[in-house]
């Protein structure tokens, strides 16, 4: 499963966004996040996605969503 799967996954599985209009740039952005950092923590998050406004769920849910995309990847399981 990629990326973008497991994070629209976190992200939908979980109500993390209501319309959905930020979700692209949420993913994009935490993607090339967690390229360059495997394990972020809530403010490097928050840094991350700060240049992509969410104008309904909250950036607490988006940043949990993130995280738990993190966990999801094989790879950075174990890295914790």
């Amino acid at each position: 499963m990629d990326f973008q799967a497991r994070m629209s996954g976190a992200v939908f599985v979980s109500d993390r966004c209501y319309c959905n209009l930020c979700t692209p740039g949420m993913i994009l952005w935490g993607r090339a996040l967690l390229i360059r950092s495997p394990n972020p923590t809530d403010e490097e998050v928050r840094e991350a996605i700060s240049g992509n406004e969410c104008r309904c769920a909250g950036y607490i849910k988006i940043v949990e969503a993130i995280k738990a995309a993190a966990m999801m990847e094989p790879e950075r399981r174990n890295t914790r």
